[in-house]
């Protein structure tokens, strides 16, 4: 995989399309890899700082959570990727909710309601695909696809972006983001932001690029759209939390702005920018969990000053995911910037600079002043050391992510090479 080939398991002894199978490529290996990293440095996290209780929910929850997510990435099977993500629909809500105070069972009763709708579209659109092909493996739908009539493609592919758009947090989809971030405990929060938000993008992008081979110019417009709403929304709020959750939402949007455009360039930065989100809101939220227990900008004032471990490590991974220099976000966002089609740079370069200004806001908050009050537990920041040597590490081995993230784009951008190494020469 590593060198661009895949590795697939399937059941019954027969090969897909005639049975379920899950399967490894360069981009599935990518966003493997990032999610089992921050769930395991969650999990320590969550020892040191103390398991939700009763632990005996939690616990399952948070595993099935990371079931969801690892299944969405590897299945190569439409239905099945149904089932996944009702798993982490099903967990996520439970998760969001799991204090049983106001706003977390508010922003879970929100994530409920436009994701179980998001679910049914997303199945209808399974449906379908199935009259028509007689088929659920992503492959062979693929192979298939000139079989469906292009008006119902194209409703198909409507109906696919808005299932699958609530996970991946675009816009209209993903008015339940601020409050269920908000709401949810921060341990939860985290969980959302740099591990289960990554499977919602992927199974969009598959999908789209992988089974139907369009949709590309769609996704392009919602992720500006996204972008732009989202990151205008950070900048007149004032609650942290919520201003990281629009920041989250920007960020998915600014990926799917990279993967609309469909050029190799493009769709490797749009998986960079995978990456340096998750790494860097793992931090941040992590961050805020260990510094305070409220989130008000006038809550943070000075702490940085009184806790200084977490807090510079919320600025170091606020500088990459701003894209300053040294970091791997410089790179990221600089092969984006040079992918952008015309008439996208000047607005695409003025939201940023309105990112820096909210953020600035943020840190010139938490560096100055006297703190009012704070909290820490020992042995919390550690998680958050390791989280930051992966920060400034990933500018390091840049070439080397880069490198695999290239091989990732061939299986989107030559569908065809998914198709026949699933299918063994196409069947």
């Amino acid at each position: 995989v590593l060198d661009g080939g895949f590795l697939q398991g399937f059941t019954g002894g027969e090969r897909p399309p005639y049975s379920i199978n899950l399967v490894l490529t360069p981009f599935s290996l990518l966003i493997l890899f990032l999610v089992h990293t921050l769930s395991f440095l969650l999990s320590i996290h969550l020892l040191i700082r103390g398991v939700p209780e009763p632990t005996t929910k939690f616990v399952p929850l948070f595993i099935l959570n990371i079931l969801g997510v690892s299944g969405i990435i590897l299945t190569g099977d439409l239905f099945n990727l149904f089932v996944f993500l009702e798993i982490l629909s099903i967990s996520s809500v439970s998760l969001i909710g799991f204090m049983r105070d106001g706003k977390g069972l508010e922003g879970g009763l929100k994530y409920l309601i436009v994701g179980g709708v998001g679910s049914s579209l997303y199945l209808l659109a399974v449906i379908i695909l199935y009259k028509y092909t007689g088929t659920l493996n992503m492959a062979d739908v693929g192979m298939r696809i000139g079989e469906v009539p292009e008006g119902m493609r194209q409703f198909v592919m409507l109906l696919i972006i808005a299932g699958l758009g609530v996970e991946a947090e675009i816009f209209p989809f993903n008015m339940w983001v601020p409050d269920a971030y908000q709401g949810a405990d921060t341990r939860v929060t985290t969980l959302l932001a740099s591990i289960t938000s990554k499977a919602g993008m992927f199974g969009l992008v598959r999908v789209l690029f992988t089974v139907l081979g369009a949709g590309m110019n769609i996704l392009l417009y919602l992720g500006v759209i996204t972008f732009v709403i989202s990151e205008l929304m950070a900048l007149k709020t004032k609650n942290i939390k919520r201003v990281l959750a629009y920041s989250s939402m920007g960020q998915a949007g600014l990926a799917m702005i990279a993967f609309g455009i469909n050029t190799a360039a493009s769709i490797a930065a749009g998986m960079l920018l995978m990456i340096n989100h998750a790494v860097s809101k793992f931090v941040m939220f992590g961050s805020i969990e260990v510094l305070t227990d409220r989130f008000r900008l006038d809550d943070i004032k000075g702490i940085g000053l009184k806790f200084p471990v977490p807090a510079w490590s919320f600025l170091l991974a606020t500088l990459s995911l701003l894209g300053f220099p040294f970091f791997i976000g410089f790179w990221v966002k600089l092969n984006l910037i040079f992918s952008l089609k015309p008439y996208l740079l000047v607005p695409v370069l003025l939201i940023f600079a309105v990112e820096i200004a909210y953020y600035t806001r943020i840190l010139w908050t938490m560096f100055s002043g006297e703190a009012k009050m704070g909290k820490t537990l020992a042995g919390s920041s550690a998680v958050l050391l390791i989280g930051v040597v992966i920060v400034i590490a990933l500018a390091f081995v840049y070439p080397y992510i880069l490198n695999l993230s290239v091989k990732g784009t061939s299986e989107l951008l030559f569908r065809g090479l998914y198709i026949y190494r699933v299918l063994g020469g196409g069947l």
